[in-house]
Formats: C-alpha cells, sequence, structure tokens
C-alpha cells in the first residue's frame, strides 16, 4: 500500500512540475523579448544621437 501512495505522489509531483513550466516558460520568453527590445530601441537612440550631433557640427561649421 505504501508504494501506491509513493507512485502517487511522484506522479503527482512531475504533474505539478510540467504544469508550472506551463505557465513558466511564457513568462520568460515575454521576458527575453521585452530586455532585447529595450536594448534595440537604446541602441537606435544612441545611432540617432550620434546622427544628431555630427549634423549639428556640420551646421555649426558653416
Amino acid at each position: 500500500m505504501s508504494v501506491v501512495s509513493g507512485s502517487g505522489d511522484f506522479l503527482s509531483l512531475i504533474s505539478l512540475f510540467f504544469g508550472s513550466l506551463f505557465y513558466l516558460v511564457p513568462i520568460v520568453l515575454i521576458i527575453i523579448a521585452v530586455v532585447k527590445f529595450y536594448k534595440l530601441m537604446k541602441e537606435k537612440n544612441e545611432i540617432l544621437k550620434e546622427i544628431s550631433r555630427k549634423l549639428d557640427d556640420r551646421l555649426d561649421k558653416k
């Protein structure tokens, strides 16, 4: 009787683990996407600031 109870606990732990993965994986993927998007926007802003600075320097020389 203890063997059946032990295997039932093991199966419930496995189902709990896979059930939690069902919710954790999308959350982790969303976090990764947000971080990647943030880095892209930061790089884009740096490039635009550099272009703006070069244009200002060019206009100041005239």
